[in-house]
């Protein structure tokens, strides 16, 4: 299992923000593991977040706004669970994508 969290309790007082907008913010590989994200913010990204796993990720607390792309890009939406997240402002959100996170 793997735990990235901001630490704070507020998203937005850690951001990653990586250099142009080609790579996702944040990249899940394909495993037999379980990913939380918690309390942080990913913007300026091409895709904020980008899972394969579908073994279960968990977001909570997460903003991932202002992306080339997605906002969030996974693989098994069903295996995602979000509480508290949002996905806003992101490129594919705008051309009327449908928001995954809730």
């Amino acid at each position: 299992n793997v735990t990235l969290d901001g630490g704070s309790g507020v998203a937005n007082d850690v951001v990653i923000n990586p250099p142009g907008a080609a790579t996702p913010g944040i990249f899940v590989g394909n495993g037999s593991y379980t990913v939380t994200i918690s309390d942080l913010s990913v913007t300026d990204a091409f895709n904020g977040i980008e899972s394969q796993t579908t073994a279960g990720l968990t977001l909570g607390n997460v903003d991932s706004s202002n992306n080339a792309g997605d906002g969030l890009n996974v693989v098994d939406a069903a295996s995602v669970t979000t509480t508290n997240s949002v996905r806003s402002r992101n490129w594919n959100q705008r051309r009327g994508g449908v928001a995954v996170m809730c």
